[in-house]
């Protein structure tokens, strides 16, 4: 902590500005504070619920890149180009049963 004081001088006065604050109680809170934690609070509920969608599809393969950001770009893509991702799944997986991505859930193909 002392090296990177010494290194970063501006960083002594921050650390400074930040020690010698009040503590902050729940009533202190600003309004860009409550939104701030409000929106954090709904985007770590988000990847919750879209990273369970992704862990478990009933031994299905599913279109698109692996993990999260995967099934997020490809449910855009789907919402944006559905009969591209159906093709592509079809050509992928050669007529057997596959998993689309959508922005509400999944669902499974061939049609």
């Amino acid at each position: 902590m002392v090296l990177l004081c010494e290194l970063f001088p501006h960083i002594r006065y921050f650390l400074a500005a930040i020690l010698q604050r009040p503590a902050i109680t729940g009533n202190m809170l600003s309004f860009f504070s409550q939104a701030a934690i409000f929106f954090i609070v709904l985007f770590c509920l988000a990847y919750v619920r879209i990273y369970r969608a992704t862990s478990y599809l009933g031994g299905c393969p599913r279109v698109g890149r692996p993990g999260v950001l995967g099934y997020i770009i490809e449910a855009l893509r789907f919402t944006l180009d559905s009969e591209s991702v159906i093709l592509e799944g079809k050509a992928s997986f050669s007529n057997k049963p596959f998993v689309i991505p959508t922005l509400v859930d999944y669902i499974s193909a061939p049609f």
